[in-house]
């Protein structure tokens, strides 16, 4: 357009002109600013190339924020899961030198009987042991705890639907054991999985209000907020995680939350 306008301007100017110097004059004037045109011309393509090209840059680094945040989230995840493995492996250890000490004085009893001593109080005297006429008042701590090594099993093998069910099992049957909030925590976890946010958010917030100085306080506070960020609820999901941020500087959940904010454009 600029060009046209140029062109229809400068054959004005030389029909208009009558003298022959004049008009090498113009030509010549004509012919700088054409010079000139075509160097605008240039000098805004090759701006135009360093503002697709500095895009791209930001583009690339905005995808890394995005990769290196959710590249923390598995890790604490990760981190989790291995700590209860590990508490897992030790309750696995005390069963067996458990285990073993029975054994030894079931084996001894044995050894009496065959001697011909009465070992019968002796056996009744072993831990866990009922006379057959001894009702069963309670349920024993190893049904409670074996539900619950099931369920975060089938939850560690991303069988979330069969751990949901093992979980609310857990907490349906034995809501005052001391797996509830373990059991509260990966049922919010498998829901989460399986992107019922409503769901696991709701565990979160429960986990948040009965054990306000639980083990699982913080990273039930930190995916509370994520839920709430999955379910449209900004600003909710912004009062959450800046809590968490404010009440636990300096942890692993904290860090999480902060870095979510910044990578979601809610920083301070």
């Amino acid at each position: 357009m600029l060009r046209i306008v140029f062109a229809v301007f400068m054959l004005a100017v030389l029909f208009s002109c009558t003298d022959e110097e004049e008009t090498l004059k113009v030509r010549r004037d004509i012919a700088n600013i054409q010079e000139q045109i075509y160097e605008l011309e240039r000098r805004q393509a090759q701006t135009q190339e360093e503002i697709v090209a500095k895009m791209k840059v930001l583009e690339r680094k905005l995808e890394d924020r995005t990769a290196v945040a959710d590249t923390q989230d598995q890790l604490h995840r990760v981190k989790q899961d291995l700590s209860e493995y590990q508490a897992l492996l030790h309750d696995l250890e005390n069963k067996i030198v458990e285990m073993s000490a029975t054994n030894s004085r079931v084996a001894l009893a044995g050894s009496r009987e065959e001697d011909g001593s009465d070992a019968s109080e002796e056996t009744n005297s072993l831990p866990g042991a009922t006379t057959a006429s001894e009702p069963i008042t309670e349920v024993s701590g190893d049904v409670v705890q074996g539900q619950y090594q099931q369920a975060y099993l089938d939850y560690n093998r991303g069988k979330y639907e069969v751990a949901i069910e093992g979980f609310r099992g857990v907490l349906e049957n034995f809501p005052d054991s001391p797996f509830t909030e373990k059991a509260m925590y990966y049922l919010g976890n498998s829901l989460y999985q399986q992107e019922d946010f409503q769901g696991a958010r709701a565990q979160f917030t429960d986990i948040v209000v009965k054990f306000p100085r639980g083990n699982y306080l913080k990273q039930a506070m930190y995916y509370e907020g994520r839920c709430y960020y999955s379910l449209g609820q900004l600003s909710k999901a912004v009062v959450v995680l800046r809590d968490l941020v404010d009440k636990y500087p300096g942890t692993q959940e904290a860090e999480l939350a902060d870095n979510f904010l910044r990578k979601s454009g809610y920083e301070r």
